[in-house]
């Protein structure tokens, strides 16, 4: 009975050993929210302890996981209610929405101030996205910053090497500047054309052409080519590589100075494909095409966005277009073969037949600090902010591949080690020729999710609904809607 009173009168001081001198503390206390996986948590949960116990400053950050499912919307109505956490993530789909609302703070004057935050060693493709002006409705170099990039997703195509090489392809990885036979030149070569039976060459430190990267998914589709251990060659979601490396867009300003759907222009290009010249449209119903003529691709009801990388590691594809997070997926899964990257497909002008480029998307998340916070936690907010984004912040974050870090030369530093995959650098390489997908390009993406995404992903990629069709729909009803976000010029 006596140890049991002792053991009673020491549960308090427990308590204080576990969860800080609560009642004591004198110092100014800022709510965290943030989401992801449950490996990414734990780094961020290490974070925030580190960060509590080496701080000079006598800031407490009290981190509050989130469920990602239903988190911007959960966001938005604690920024509108105006009581919002002080600090959150918050990706680039919503940025230029939170500023037009005033409800995320700008940091412009902050990192001005700041002797750690150092904006010419992060990516510039991370940081401008977060920059807008209310006004002018524009994201250049000296607008306003609203946001730190946590990190940058970029997107790469994931391949399975052991598919490619039952169906003869030797895998290859030669830099441009460093090749010296033909078939080092490409992305994918084939010197004997369509038989199958003869050897090909896979550079993965090249982008492919469009025409290459149509011809090696042909070879490593089943239906195709029989000696293929994949049913599909080829899978991505994504349009964006396609139309932006020839030139195209999803919106343009017109003559009248507002925004117009532009993804069905025929207006030719100097782009070609098979040497002919092509227009966004040809672009665009490529893409399409890849799943409804070609068969190289599944169909929406084979496959989902969210089952994708699963599909990939069973090989029901040889390739998969996935972003930097689908590295940590991998890792976790058990996959029977070996796996690496390399860079998205582009189309080419015929005057610069060895230029090599590829234009994908990236996803980011960045840093926020609610505009409603008393200044006392804003600028406890930043100081947490300064120690997220900067070196110490960023080199657990970033050696766990859940996400290209963006500091430059620690990320080149960390993927240079990597070994899985082995051409990691790809990250890297090709971060910068890629941005924000189509839903950071406005003030939000109801132009997009309400009109005419569900339909593309659903009937067109299905191949019941024609390209035709689909544009003559959809090209009024978005025209309409797009004349909402402003018009431009005199």
């Amino acid at each position: 009975e006596e140890n049991m009173k002792k053991s009673l009168l020491l549960l308090p001081l427990l308590a204080l050993n576990l969860f800080g001198c609560a009642d004591n503390f004198d110092g100014t206390t800022i709510q965290f929210w943030g989401w992801g996986e449950e490996g990414e948590i734990a780094i961020f949960k290490n974070i925030v302890k580190t960060y509590n116990k080496e701080n000079k400053d006598n800031i407490r950050v009290q981190f509050a996981y989130q469920p990602s499912t239903g988190y911007e919307e959960k966001l938005t109505n604690t920024l509108r209610a105006k009581n919002a956490p002080d600090i959150f993530f918050v990706g680039d789909k919503q940025i230029k929405n939170y500023a037009e609302q005033r409800w995320i703070e700008p940091l412009t004057d902050y990192i001005s101030s700041s002797t750690k935050i150092d904006l010419s060693k992060m990516w510039k493709s991370g940081i401008n996205r977060y920059r807008y002006n209310v006004e002018n409705r524009t994201s250049n170099e000296e607008d306003t910053i609203y946001c730190l990039p946590k990190d940058l997703g970029p997107s790469v195509i994931f391949y399975n090497k052991n598919a490619f090489e039952k169906v003869g392809i030797n895998c290859i990885s030669i830099e441009a500047k460093d090749s010296k036979e033909e078939y080092e030149k490409h992305g994918f070569y084939e010197p004997f054309g369509e038989d199958y039976s003869k050897p090909a060459y896979f550079n993965n430190k090249i982008s492919m052409t469009v025409e290459e990267e149509l011809a090696l998914a042909k070879r490593l589709t089943k239906s195709i080519n029989p000696a293929s251990i994949t049913d599909y060659g080829f899978y991505t979601e994504w349009w964006y590589n396609y139309v932006w490396s020839m030139g195209g867009d999803v919106i343009n300003v017109g003559d009248d100075g507002y925004y117009h759907w532009t993804l069905g222009d025929k207006t030719l290009t100097d782009y070609l494909y098979d040497g002919k010249n092509i227009s966004t449209y040809d672009a665009f119903k490529h893409f399409v095409d890849l799943s409804t003529v070609e068969k190289v691709m599944p169909k929406p009801n084979e496959v989902s966005s969210k089952d994708k990388i699963g599909l990939f590691a069973i090989s029901k594809m040889a390739m998969c277009v996935g972003i930097r997070p689908n590295v940590s997926d991998l890792r976790n899964l058990d996959t029977k073969f070996e796996w690496d990257v390399a860079p998205l497909s582009h189309y080419q002008k015929a005057d610069h037949e060895n230029e090599i480029g590829s234009i994908g998307h990236s996803g980011s998340m960045g840093y926020g600090i609610a505009r409603d916070s008393k200044q006392e936690k804003k600028d406890a907010a930043f100081k947490f902010m300064e120690y997220m984004a900067g070196e110490q912040g960023q080199k657990d974050l970033a050696e766990s591949g859940f996400c290209v870090g963006n500091q430059i030369e620690l990320a080149k530093e960390i993927v240079a080690k990597e070994t899985q995959p082995k051409n990691a650098e790809i990250f890297v390489d090709y971060i910068e020729k890629q941005r924000g997908g189509d839903w950071t390009m406005l003030s939000d993406s109801n132009w997009i999710d309400t009109l005419w995404a569900g339909t593309l992903n659903g009937s067109v990629l299905s191949g019941d609904m024609s390209l035709e069709t689909f544009f003559s729909t959809y090209q009024g009803k978005t025209d309409a809607m797009l004349k909402n976000y402003g018009h431009f010029g005199d």
